[in-house]
């Protein structure tokens, strides 16, 4: 799966640690500052991820 390669490519991840992450990107999605979000995006869209970035409300 591109996203699971993608996710350990990117972050160093074992697979069960990066099938965690993607079950977490698929749920809620990651929380982070906008430049930490929109670096993942990029990172994602360039392996053939789609990623979005959305803003949430405080």
């Amino acid at each position: 799966m591109a996203v699971l390669r993608a996710l350990r490519e990117m972050y160093g991840l074992t697979l069960m640690q990066a099938k965690a992450l993607a079950d977490e990107l698929k749920m809620a999605g990651l929380v982070g500052t906008l430049v930490e979000m929109e670096l993942t995006a990029a990172q994602l869209r360039q392996r053939s991820v789609g990623a979005a970035v959305e803003a949430s409300a405080f």
